[in-house]
């Protein structure tokens, strides 16, 4: 028995390898395939422009809102960070301290940012 790991950032050819398993079982070598699992190297580097664009929607949105009543948005006053949600695309799985899914290489990174504004 033998575990295998392998990193590469050729995710298509490994996608492509996982899904042959079905030849190497046919030569009578007993294989257990857990499937293969993608993650995001970047997520580092990611993280300040996710937190800068969701700034500016927090900003584009507070206006939206003010305007709607005769206001408009001043300074900001406080902000925190949400945790990071790496998921499918198009899912709605949220956790309280971050969901990391690994089970498909296209994925969709959302987090959440509490603004508050002044008010003029």
């Amino acid at each position: 028995s033998r575990d295998i790991t392998v990193r590469t950032k050729d995710v298509q050819l490994v996608s492509e390898l996982s899904q042959g398993i079905g030849s190497i079982l046919q030569t009578g070598v007993s294989v257990n395939n857990y499937g293969p699992q993608y993650y995001i190297s970047t997520l580092a580097e990611l993280r300040p422009q996710l937190l800068e664009e969701a700034m500016k929607d927090a900003k584009v949105r507070a206006e939206a809102i003010t305007k709607a009543v005769g206001g408009s948005v001043g300074a900001v006053t406080s902000v925190r960070s949400g945790v990071f949600q790496v998921t499918t695309p198009d899912s709605t799985m949220t956790a309280d301290g971050g969901a990391y899914d690994t089970t498909t290489i296209k994925k969709t990174v959302t987090s959440t940012v509490s603004v508050t504004f002044k008010t003029k």
